[in-house]
């Protein structure tokens, strides 16, 4: 996993000609893991209730391996204020 660099997005759905959310997951060699983390400000921006999202690895040569991971986001508003 040397060469390798993670891409996550949340999109509305997958036609969306954009991105609600662009994220570069860590990836540490050492243990094999892939961590994906998003900020405050970027949670934010989930106004609605229900997005997709998508991981992909892509190497240094240009090739990707395309989606690994890939899924549905429920959102749910803060109650306890």
């Amino acid at each position: 996993m040397t060469d390798w660099t993670a891409r996550a997005q949340v999109r509305t759905n997958a036609k969306a000609s954009s991105a609600v959310i662009d994220v570069d997951p860590v990836i540490d060699v050492a243990t094999g893991t892939i961590s994906l983390a998003f900020t405050g400000e970027q949670t934010s921006l989930l106004t609605a209730t229900g997005y997709i999202w998508a991981l992909e690895l892509y190497g240094s040569t240009g090739i990707t391996k395309g989606e690994l991971l890939k899924g549905s986001v429920l959102v749910a508003p803060e109650v306890v204020r």
